[in-house]
């Protein structure tokens, strides 16, 4: 195994373990083991953490489109702070995190979102919108 193969697994072990972590936040129920989750998190990404950066990367689920969906803007700060895009769109069904912040009416996380985001995608987006 060469250096760049075992650098690529280790990448898809903290993706993993990422998207783990935001799983868990999604389930907690109180606000102090919340916190303590996004302590977790920053840690996680942190140092070194590297996201996709294709633009745009075609992913089953990626890490903001996860944190996006828990609808808590700290979150989806601390992954963007650490590298995560938000050009991002899955294979699937074409969504982006912008269109899942819009989705589930996270509108500030949305406008925080809006504003990383290519031209490009905010033009799916808004398609996908407009076709729902």
């Amino acid at each position: 195994m060469t250096h760049s193969d075992t650098s690529t697994q280790e990448q898809l072990i903290d993706l993993y373990r990422l998207a783990d972590a935001i799983h868990e936040f999604e389930e907690a129920t109180s606000e102090d083991e919340k916190q303590k989750i996004l302590e977790k998190i920053r840690v996680l990404v942190q140092p070194g953490f590297e996201d996709y950066e294709e633009e745009p990367f075609y992913t089953d689920e990626d890490p903001l489109s996860s944190a996006v969906c828990t609808g808590n803007l700290e979150l989806v700060t601390i992954l963007v702070e650490a590298g995560a895009s938000a050009n991002v769109m899955a294979p699937d069904d074409f969504t982006t995190p912008l269109y899942v912040a819009q989705q589930f009416g996270h509108t500030e996380i949305a406008e925080y979102i809006e504003t990383i985001t290519s031209d490009e995608l905010r033009e799916v987006t808004e398609q996908l919108l407009q076709q729902n």
